[in-house]
């Protein structure tokens, strides 16, 4: 079955969300659907599957109009989808978020689940048995009782895309299934998406700003900028249409003219060879006529062999003249400095010199005047003297005897 969309346009208030978008995905088609950031991309899945209702335009899915159904009698006309916001059931476990979405194939009524029928409990297992079969293509299938608030980001997404796929739709709009996935896991879902629709041979409808992803598995683009199309083609003839690049890249059809304008703006050529001749002439009044083209490009011829030569040399003479001016300087520069150095006088004594020390003439020192620390020689004879004869021992101290009595006192006994 194929999905059509003709002339949608959806409004909110004075905002114009899409405008006119048409395009048609055929049977086990993978159909991308990109543009940048708010450019209606999640507002067409909204209107897709009954989010939204268009104001005008058709959307049919088989031979279902699916404008006047609801959301879910277009979940049970096979169009599934997940979101771009990731919206799972924490307090259920990971098996059991998939097991919500079966209730439209269970085969067993009311009655038999009340009256606990057979058929109730092979309809159970049927449906379990479904659940952990999509988790095993997802890799999810170690987690099946775990809470799916302790799966990574990457994980959560791909339990949405396995709960979207126990509808058995015959179409499937997955909208940023790669947000938040590394490299490896985007080239997984690349190859789950391929597999998702050779082996339940439905149609995908993609939207998705990894280009990696959407370069990579989708056969046929449609581009939105602001609501409206703008490309509709293979990968290849997206890549390099010139609308895409501008609505991705900032670039328009008038940028090489733009870049031209600017480059000539940043090169102002005409106006500095225009004031040329006034600057070669410092005597002659400044000319306010323009000059010709002939005038133009032999002044041109001018400035280019004026450039060659450099524009420091004019010419010959004026160099001779100025290396010979050049030497005269430094020679008269030289004698000014020999003049200078031999007119320096050399002061190797201080300003005012310290008075003078009158030499004294070294002589021999007098022996006996020095101190011994016992007293002079003439001072240690007139301590014998005044002792009245009384025999004194090298240092002035009188001899004693073995019994410490003076000598002198023992003749006077």
């Amino acid at each position: 079955m194929r999905l059509v969309l003709e002339q949608v346009t959806k409004n909110f208030g004075g905002l114009r969300a899409v405008g006119g978008v048409s395009f048609t995905v055929r049977d086990k088609a993978i159909f991308g659907l990109i543009g940048p950031n708010g450019a209606g991309k999640t507002t067409v899945f909204n209107l897709i599957t009954g989010v939204y209702k268009p104001d005008a335009g058709k959307i049919a899915f088989g031979d279902a109009d699916l404008v006047p159904l609801k959301p879910a009698q277009i979940a049970g006309a096979g169009v599934a989808r997940t979101f771009q916001n990731i919206r799972l059931f924490g307090q259920l476990s990971v098996v059991e978020n998939l097991l919500v979405a079966c209730e439209l194939q269970k085969k067993a009524h009311l009655a038999a689940a009340v009256l606990r029928l057979p058929v109730h409990y092979e309809d159970e297992q049927a449906m379990y048995d479904r659940a952990l079969e999509l988790l095993r293509v997802f890799d999810l299938h170690e987690m099946a009782d775990d809470a799916p608030t302790s799966l990574s980001y990457g994980n959560q997404r791909r339990l949405e895309i396995a709960r979207a796929m126990m509808l058995a739709p015959s179409i499937l709009l997955l909208d940023e299934p790669a947000a938040g996935m590394n490299y490896g896991e985007a080239e997984g879902l690349k190859t789950q998406i391929r597999w998702l629709r050779d082996t339940f041979g439905v149609a995908v409808v993609l939207v998705e700003h990894n280009m990696q992803v959407v370069m990579g598995v989708c056969e046929e683009i449609h581009v939105l900028d602001h609501g409206e199309t703008i490309a509709q083609g293979t990968p290849e003839e997206i890549r390099r249409h010139p609308k895409v690049l501008a609505a991705y890249l900032g670039e328009d059809e008038e940028a090489p003219a733009v870049r031209a304008a600017v480059e000539e703006a940043s090169n102002p050529v005409l106006p500095a060879v225009a004031s040329a001749p006034d600057l070669a002439a410092p005597g002659a009044p400044p000319s306010a006529e323009k000059l010709s083209e002939p005038e133009l490009a032999d002044l041109s011829r001018e400035l280019t062999k004026s450039l060659e030569r450099g524009l420091s040399k004019p010419d010959d003479d004026a160099d001779d003249a100025k290396v010979a001016d050049d030497a005269e300087d430094a020679k008269d520069a030289g004698e000014k400095e020999v003049a200078n150095v031999q007119a320096v006088e050399v002061v190797t004594e201080p300003a005012h010199p310290p008075p003078a020390v009158p030499a004294v003439t070294p002589s021999a020192p007098d022996v006996g005047a020095l101190d011994s620390g016992w007293g002079s020689e003439r001072d240690l004879a007139a301590h014998d003297a005044d002792a009245n004869g009384v025999d004194k021992g090298t240092n002035g101290v009188g001899a004693h005897d073995d019994a410490g009595e003076d000598p002198s006192k023992k003749g006077g006994a």
